[in-house]
């Protein structure tokens, strides 16, 4: 998990110019879930959204290795794994 600082640093200086968080990592398409100080998992569309929101903020950058898929918070949208669930069988 990537904390506040370093997710507001990829932001302003990698990601500035295309105006927008990533959806997943450029190296192995690793989908990203941004988490918010309400505590809402959400997509990088809603994470655009709230980047300049003065009441909520993205306070984690989480690569979504495997696990269930999820929905986004905000907005519902479908954010899969990238390995899905794991089967201890």
């Amino acid at each position: 998990m990537i904390k506040d600082e370093t997710a507001l640093r990829i932001y302003q200086a990698e990601w500035i110019g295309k105006n927008s968080f990533p959806w997943c990592s450029e190296m192995g398409g690793i989908p990203y879930v941004y988490e918010t100080s309400f505590s809402n998992l959400i997509c990088s569309d809603c994470a655009d959204e709230i980047a300049g929101c003065d009441i909520e903020h993205i306070i984690a950058v989480i690569p979504y290795y495997e696990w269930a898929d999820i929905g986004c918070d905000k907005c519902g949208a479908f954010m899969p794994s990238h390995y899905g669930e794991v089967n201890d069988d």
